[in-house]
């Protein structure tokens, strides 16, 4: 039997003519990732690649999640994914947003990770995009994450895009609890299935020196997220609330993605700080998101309808969030 990774890279190699518009093929791969999901992650240590390296556990986590189309210009789509959690009892389900994906045709411009916070704008040549997509990937805050291309391939029902080998930060769930590594080295897979879609991963944990260069690789992991579509009654969750959410902050969240563009175009490169002033990010843009958002039942958290300090009082959640964006951004030398 053919493992996925080996379908995926066969897939990639077959050639193809490329055409100058974004095939609709992959296209409908791309859109086929929207839906509502009940979610597997897992991942796994393989092999350490220092002596005396003890394999950490397999780490697994479930999860409810809505990924919906917010954005399709023909070359390009962007996916927004959003969590929609258990509320408890008789509570409505608590809703976070997650990440986003942004998928363009034969992009000549990456933003490349290089680790330790450290970002850099990457050119590519029109000869070395032919034919493939970048899929640019963003965390809860919208800051940058990772970026990457490849080629999306098909046979039969099966559609699979297998990236470049791409430098991507720590995961979260490691963070903040590991320093003995500062970068993942990582193949990714995005494979259409027949129940939904699955995410593999291909990663080897590297430690950098003081120069930012591979000074060795760690241990080797395979991940692999899996996406099995769902409704709210399989799932015990009510999806129309992420609904309710997107349409109460979705222009709030288009300025943030717009905040974020602006400062990252005007620096050749750059780190993105996770913490400003202190505080977490990724908590205070979400938090300003949820001024905006009112859940069905009528109740806010009280950390949610918290003034904010008075000398903001008379800003909004967007003007807050511009702030801070541009405080995170900060312009170093390449």
């Amino acid at each position: 039997m053919i493992s996925l990774p080996l379908l995926a890279t066969l897939l990639a190699a077959c050639p193809t003519e490329t055409p100058s518009h974004a095939p609709e093929q992959d296209r409908a791969a791309i859109r086929a990732m929207a839906g509502d999901y009940q979610v597997q992650f897992r991942f796994e240590e393989t092999a350490a690649c220092v002596e005396g390296y003890q394999l950490r556990p397999v780490y697994l986590a479930d999860a409810t999640e809505s990924v919906r189309v917010i954005e399709d210009r023909g070359d390009f789509i962007s996916l927004q994914h959003i969590l929609v959690l258990d509320g408890g009892f008789h509570g409505p389900p608590k809703i976070i947003k997650h990440w986003r994906q942004d998928w363009t045709w034969q992009d000549t411009e990456l933003l490349e990770f290089r680790g330790r916070e450290r970002f850099v704008h990457r050119k590519l040549t029109p000869a070395q995009v032919a034919g493939t997509w970048t899929q640019a990937v963003y965390q809860t805050s919208d800051q940058p994450r990772y970026e990457s291309y490849g080629r999306w391939s098909h046979i039969g029902t099966t559609s699979s895009w297998v990236s470049e080998e791409t430098w991507r930060p720590l995961p979260r769930r490691e963070a903040t609890k590991r320093d003995d590594y500062q970068v993942v080295l990582c193949r990714n897979i995005h494979t259409i299935t027949a129940q939904g879609w699955i995410h593999e991963q291909e990663n080897r944990k590297l430690v950098l020196d003081d120069a930012g260069r591979p000074q060795r690789v760690l241990v080797l992991e395979h991940g692999i997220n899996t996406y099995v579509h769902t409704d709210s009654e399989a799932a015990l969750v009510d999806f129309s609330e992420a609904d309710r959410y997107w349409a109460a902050t979705a222009e709030y969240w288009a300025e943030v993605r717009k905040a974020w563009r602006d400062e990252i175009q005007a620096a050749p490169a750059m780190q993105l700080a996770a913490r400003v002033d202190g505080v977490w990010l990724a908590r205070s843009i979400l938090k300003h998101a949820d001024e905006l958002y009112r859940p069905e039942s009528g109740e806010l958290d009280e950390t949610v309808t918290a003034q904010p300090a008075s000398a903001e009082a008379n800003s909004t959640p967007i003007d807050r969030a511009r702030a801070e964006i541009a405080r995170a951004v900060q312009p170093v030398r390449d």
